[in-house]
């Protein structure tokens, strides 16, 4: 319950940073999120357990029939440990009917097109086209985009890193 000490500190808060602040620090009290929190331990509160992760499996295999989701990214000089951590993280995910769509504007040393082929090489669902040349972020895009046959379309950056419930959580 509310005593007005309470009161009082919720107004006094509420005027100098306002109504969304307010509500935030109230939901993270709630929570038992600490006042001065960071994003791990919010993440580490609230990830997915491999318990669900594998409920989540089971549920979409016998869900039958599954929307394709295309994932469309464009793509320029990526280092390729971030292009690896994007692949892997693609290939964790719990929802298995996607594609990915690649559209490399990249110059240079070839590491995009050398990494996407060797993972397209062992999984299908990756798709590569290697453009003339860079065409800024939205063209590498719309190359990309052409390739995709989805249902649904997720636009992805080249270094993302995505939780393995992403896509299941779009299909739900």
């Amino acid at each position: 319950l509310l005593n007005m000490e309470t009161v009082k500190v919720a107004w006094d808060f509420f005027k100098e940073n306002g109504a969304r602040a307010l509500v935030k620090k109230s939901l993270h009290k709630l929570q038992g999120i600490s006042e001065d929190y960071d994003y791990s331990e919010w993440y580490e509160k609230t990830r997915v357990t491999k318990e669900e992760l594998e409920a989540q499996r089971r549920e979409l295999k016998e869900a039958g029939e599954l929307p394709l989701i295309s994932i469309v990214i464009p793509a320029y000089n990526t280092p390729e440990k971030y292009l690896r951590m994007l692949y892997d993280s693609l290939k964790a995910q719990t929802y298995e009917n996607f594609e990915v769509c690649i559209g490399d504007g990249s110059e240079g040393d070839g590491t995009v097109e050398r990494v996407t082929l060797e993972y397209a090489k062992k999984d299908d669902r990756f798709k590569y086209k290697k453009l003339q040349k860079n065409l800024g972020i939205s063209e590498n895009t719309n190359a990309a985009l052409a390739m995709a046959k989805g249902d649904f379309t997720a636009l992805c950056d080249h270094d993302d890193e995505l939780p393995p419930e992403a896509l299941y959580e779009i299909y739900k």
